[in-house]
């Protein structure tokens, strides 16, 4: 094992770039400049070892994935939402193999399925950890370096996490956080900027406060904004998204998810299953809303072809929205509780719950002995996996229609600003609600209300359904009680049929998993 095979396939969106055996791709920002390019690689050929690279990335924004070869081995790394995902693979036969197709690997490799991880995938929609659904596949994770030396040896650290100590919790009044908020909100906007440049901002506008940011902030600095909404035309996130258009004077798209559009010949070409295989890589259950909406803007040349697209991933997330689900756990054994009710939901028909509940202790196991306010590790664990394997992972749409895109809601700064935020001031998004709709959203007239107030009962009632009613009871409720605002069963019923079966907006999502193992020639059956 002397050498390092790397094969890198994907340049949709943003691309890669080599010299001298670095590969970067992506941006990041230090101080007022931007490296990209042949630039970033300037920046980073002088790192000789582990160590340089994790004081680099500590200080570093933007998203990015780079591959330094050294002389003992290599260095994988990425960025703190696992942005541009990496794979690699050691044996005594292959040698070190790295690459960003996971189809590739398995082909060249001939890998095969890790059943474990099927059981993950269909219940939770990705394989969490370092995991893939190939055995002996692995991928870098969100905020980590890895360095794997040419005897084969693997060393990884996280140089990024989410938890916090109650020693590290922000002392501040309520009103001083405020303003500090207002200032790190600025900075963020601030470097959105200096990446985007002279290009056109394309934003996904929904009806949710994140988007609503986004845009406000950008009207407020004169940049001018091109927003699409997209769904049903009775939507009421259509409806509050054409207004907040309206009042702030942005061009507005709205693209109605019907037959017209959905069009079923287009899931099965040539077309769908590039992109299928490159959302997928066998980990994350592909993201469908956007598809066709970018589809439609793209052909019909309603956005520029070097327009950066900016969602509001995950604003909401570092406000505190996802701490509120559920009762807040206040041990190690209620965070893998709590994790396990909240986000493995799908595909109940499973019962090897075992699998899943070892690997969420084996997470936990690896604070102990750590003072880690319990909340931070379910915090930490849904930053790392769903944020970064499911709703960062939906960019593949924008990039594979050529477009880059940027998350400012993801801004390093941001994040550890709310990682410190006292829980009292994140249970109810109290502050990130409040500086949105007081400083940002009321000057300019958009301050709609689009939530109600948060109820504690409400949290312990769902728990109690999620984890004690039967599946069919759970399945009679959600029916009932979600709506398909979107039409997204529009565009999960064809991929059903494929199964044999037939969408509704509470199994539309579980099965997509399961098409997505079909495709992938992963019979879900086979050891289950």
């Amino acid at each position: 094992m002397d050498d390092v095979k790397i094969f890198l396939r994907y340049n949709y969106g943003f691309r890669w770039y080599n010299k001298n055996g670095v590969y970067v791709k992506g941006y990041l920002i230090f101080g007022n400049e931007v490296y990209e390019g042949k630039n970033l690689i300037e920046l980073i050929m002088g790192i000789n070892d582990y160590t340089e690279l994790v004081e680099l990335l500590k200080n570093a924004f933007g998203v990015f994935s780079m591959i330094i070869t050294l002389e003992d081995g290599v260095l994988l790394a990425g960025d703190i939402t696992r942005t541009f995902p990496i794979f690699y693979h050691v044996s005594d036969k292959s040698g070190i193999v790295v690459s960003d197709d996971a189809f590739y690997l398995r082909d060249i490799l001939q890998l095969t399925p890790r059943y474990d991880s099927v059981i993950e995938f269909l219940r939770g929609l990705y394989v969490t950890g370092r995991d893939t659904l190939l055995d002996g596949l692995y991928q870098v994770q969100a905020g980590e370096i890895v360095y794997i030396t040419l005897d084969g040896h693997v060393k990884s650290q996280f140089y990024h996490l989410y938890t916090v100590s109650s020693g590290d919790i922000f002392q501040e009044d309520y009103q001083t956080l405020k303003s500090n908020l207002r200032k790190v909100l600025n900075n963020i906007i601030d470097r959105l900027l200096l990446f985007v440049g002279d290009r056109s901002v394309v934003v996904p506008l929904s009806g949710g406060y994140d988007s609503r940011f986004i845009v406000t902030s950008l009207k407020q600095r004169g940049v001018d904004v091109i927003c699409y909404t997209y769904g049903r035309r009775d939507s009421p996130e259509v409806s509050v998204a054409k207004e907040v258009s309206k009042k702030l004077g942005c061009e507005w798209h709205f693209v109605e998810y019907n037959n017209a559009i959905i069009d079923e010949s287009v899931l099965r070409s040539r077309e769908f299953e590039e992109f299928f295989k490159y959302a997928f890589n066998f980990v994350s259950t592909i993201h469908l809303q956007d598809f066709f909406a970018i589809k439609y803007l793209s052909e019909n040349k309603a956005i520029p072809r070097d327009s950066v697209i900016v969602p509001g991933h995950s604003g909401d997330f570092l406000g505190g929205s996802h701490l509120r689900k559920l009762p807040i756990p206040k041990t190690v054994k209620d965070v893998v509780d709590i994790i396990f009710v909240k986000h493995y939901e799908h595909n109940s028909y499973l019962d090897q719950n075992d699998v899943i509940v070892k690997k969420l202790q084996k997470y936990t196991n690896m604070f102990k002995g750590k003072k880690i306010l319990p909340y931070s590790l379910d915090d930490n664990w849904n930053m790392k996996e769903r944020q970064s394997k499911y709703i960062v992972n939906s960019n593949r749409v924008y990039e594979f229609f050529g477009y880059k895109h940027a998350i400012p809601l993801w801004d390093r700064e941001l994040v550890e600003f709310f990682r410190r935020v006292p829980l009292k001031y994140k249970t109810n998004k109290i502050l990130y609600d409040d500086i949105l709709l007081s400083d940002i959203f009321r000057p300019l007239g958009v301050d709609f209300i689009t939530h109600g107030e948060y109820k504690p009962y409400i949290s312990k009632i769902r728990y109690f359904a999620k984890k004690y009613l039967p599946y069919k009871i759970q399945d009679f409720i959600a029916r009932r009680r979600w709506k398909d605002i979107n039409n997204y069963c529009l565009i999960v019923e064809p991929l059903a049929q494929e199964l044999g079966e037939h969408c509704n907006v509470s199994n539309a999502l579980g099965l997509l998993a399961r098409w997505c193992l079909y495709k992938a020639r992963i019979n879900e059956r086979d050891k289950l």
